[in-house]
């Protein structure tokens, strides 16, 4: 009498839709995360819902988030040729932990029909890109001048949307400040009892210059005897 012994391989079910599974063996299936969702069998993970995004750094069993809104209520200090700004958090921070802040700044002259962006030796302070702060301190502005201010609001799954990071913009008009420094002086020409100056106008002069001011004093020479004993 001839005996024979069979096995019988009983293979896991393959996850429902609905649910996934992110790696493969053995395991519960898990239900998708919030704003996600898995249309076929043995997903091994859940695709983000319209307008709604994973971060690069987000595991398949987070959740998908969205973008913040824009800042609100910004309001400006403006001190001369320097300005601050304050603004309160998006009231919608795309259920993210991660917000921060770019500034844009843009100059504005009433004999051109555009705004451009600011000089480069414009100062920010702490940063004008990465702010975590609700805070910027921006300096070296010119003065009796327009500028445009955007603040605008990321977070982790921003670079993923087709749209442009939502923004706040307010406009301000810097005062009235000193000229900044004459950088550089020539000596023209001279006579035992006369010398002729010349110098440039300083590169900022902020508004129009009325006069300028010499100063000068008589050089004193000092003479040193050594007298040996």
């Amino acid at each position: 009498m001839l005996c024979s012994l069979s096995f019988l391989s009983i293979l896991p079910a393959a996850c429902p839709q609905g649910t996934f599974k992110s790696t493969q063996g053995p395991g519960l299936c898990l239900q998708c995360p919030p704003n996600s969702r898995s249309t076929v069998e043995a997903a091994t993970i859940c695709g983000c819902r319209n307008g709604y995004y994973r971060g690069d750094m987000d595991l398949p069993e987070a959740s998908c988030t969205s973008v913040p809104s824009g800042p609100r209520n910004v309001i400006s200090i403006v001190n001369e040729t320097s300005v601050i700004l304050e603004w309160h958090p998006p009231r919608e921070t795309g259920a993210r932990d991660d917000v921060t802040y770019n500034i844009v700044c843009r100059k504005c002259r009433a004999d051109r029909p555009s705004c451009s962006h600011c000089d480069d030796n414009v100062e920010y302070v702490p940063r004008q890109q990465g702010l975590t702060e609700t805070r910027v301190f921006i300096s070296n502005l010119w003065a009796h001048t327009p500028y445009t201010f955007e603040i605008h609001a990321f977070n982790g799954v921003t670079n993923k949307s087709p749209y442009p990071a939502q923004h706040v913009s307010i406009n301000i008009t810097t005062n009235q400040a000193a000229p900044s420094m004459v950088p550089i002086m020539h000596q023209v020409s001279s006579t035992m009892k006369s010398f002729t100056l010349s110098w440039p106008q300083p590169e900022q002069p902020n508004g129009i210059i009325l006069d300028y001011e010499l100063r000068y004093y008589e050089k004193v020479r000092q003479y040193f005897q050594i007298q040996c004993l």
